[in-house]
């Protein structure tokens, strides 16, 4: 009698389909950038941005969501001074503003804030 060994079960790796989608987000955020700051916010369909970035529209949607929360994370990760967006509650500057004694010292970090966020996006 012959008997065949137990089949060896691999892991799966998806290394490759993260990087892919990673790539995928990226161009459809650096689209969706160029195509706000071409034409503004109401006049770009999320259509555009999809031809723009070479993907399907279904794929946007799927990688980032619907045009208000692709603005929002575009705004993020421009505060954020990264390639990923920090939600405000995980800022720093929002914990040392929620954490101080007083409004004046509030104001005054928000503003210190304010400016190295404009300083950015000016460069």
């Amino acid at each position: 009698m012959f008997f065949m060994p137990a089949p060896v079960k691999r892991r799966y790796d998806a290394t490759r389909r993260r990087q892919s989608a990673a790539r995928t987000r990226a161009a459809i955020l650096d689209a969706a950038r160029e195509l706000f700051a071409e034409r503004g916010y109401a006049a770009t369909p999320m259509a555009a941005i999809a031809e723009r970035a070479g993907v399907a529209l279904d794929t946007v949607y799927a990688s980032v969501g619907r045009k208000p929360a692709l603005a929002r994370l575009l705004i993020e990760t421009a505060i954020s001074g990264t390639d990923q967006a920090v939600p405000a509650e995980q800022r720093d500057y929002v914990r040392a503003v929620r954490a101080a004694p007083d409004a004046e010292t509030k104001i005054a970090i928000y503003a210190a804030a304010i400016e190295i966020v404009r300083t950015k996006v000016e460069s």
